[in-house]
């Protein structure tokens, strides 16, 4: 799989090539800080994956609609804040190396939903399934169209999640079950 590194932050670009340096799962194809550059990159690179972070100059809603409009990419974003209502997955800077490879590998390959079992709490079944979607990094209008339930019983599902996991948000119940399957 190729893949794209965008972002003004250095450390990301250096470590993310460093990251899947020996890695057969994706190649990083180019890097840059410039959104013109990536979309320049994305035109001849045709990348499966375009890596970048929540302050991308330009506003990163308005990048992302460039480069989707330009190449069918998987785009994964690095940042601190939760960007649990877009369609696109949310890494928080705040990961190890192990976890953030773990994470990506995971929203790249898994075909099959990620089956959880809680230490605490059990989930529904239905919840390990929004639960797997989540860890997925889909949205939860992609989870309500995959499952074939309403918007509003997928919210209702994640509240349950998240209370029964105790964490915080859809991030931290992503990195939970993808330690835990």
């Amino acid at each position: 799989m190729k893949a794209i590194v965008a972002s003004r932050n250095t450390l990301l670009r250096l470590g993310l090539k460093a990251l899947f340096l020996t890695s057969d799962l994706l190649t990083i194809v180019g890097e840059t800080d410039d959104s013109r550059e990536c979309l320049r990159l994305v035109t001849t690179h045709q990348p499966q994956v375009v890596f970048t972070d929540e302050n991308f100059v330009g506003g990163i809603e308005v990048f992302i609609q460039d480069i989707s409009s330009l190449v069918n990419a998987k785009i994964i974003v690095f940042g601190e804040h939760s960007l649990s209502e877009t369609s696109y997955p949310f890494i928080p800077w705040n990961n190890s190396h192990t976890d953030m490879y773990q994470w990506i590998e995971s929203l790249l390959t898994h075909e099959n939903p990620v089956v959880v079992n809680t230490p605490t709490e059990d989930l529904t079944k239905r919840e390990q399934e929004v639960l797997s979607l989540i860890a997925k990094g889909l949205s939860n209008q992609d989870i309500a169209d995959q499952l074939f339930i309403s918007l509003k019983t997928v919210k209702t599902h994640v509240s349950n999640i998240l209370s029964k996991l105790g964490v915080e948000d859809r991030t931290q119940a992503a990195i939970y079950a993808l330690k835990h399957q």
